[in-house]
């Protein structure tokens, strides 16, 4: 399958804009930095454990379409998917270096 028919999900990739609730959380202030069609994976259990990982730290991949702004971000991200779920992401990254892909880390952190 291309790339292109792998992007299937519509995503909105968005920076938290508020402060902190004092306990350790944060309030829902969230905007949008750019909405795009993506590809949402649950990640593997080989990628898991090559990256260390057996608890619930990256649970899904997630690729787009290479966006500046996403990669520039510094603030805490999220992606809300249209079917429902929010995923924390944990690392957002050029996938090669030629700025076509974007491929992010994440963690579902709510439930369609």
């Amino acid at each position: 399958m291309s790339a292109a028919g792998r992007m299937n999900h519509w995503l909105t990739f968005e920076v938290f804009t508020g402060p902190d609730d004092g306990s350790g959380g944060q309030t829902t202030d969230w905007e949008t930095v750019v909405a795009t069609w993506g590809e949402v994976r649950p990640a593997s259990a080989r990628q898991l454990l090559e990256a260390g990982m057996l608890q619930a730290e990256h649970t899904h991949t997630i690729r787009t379409w290479y966006r500046p702004e996403l990669i520039t971000e510094m603030r805490a991200q999220r992606v809300r998917d249209l079917d429902g779920p929010i995923y924390a992401l944990r690392t957002v990254r050029d996938a090669d270096g030629r700025r076509v892909e974007v491929v992010c880390d994440a963690v579902q952190v709510s439930v369609p």
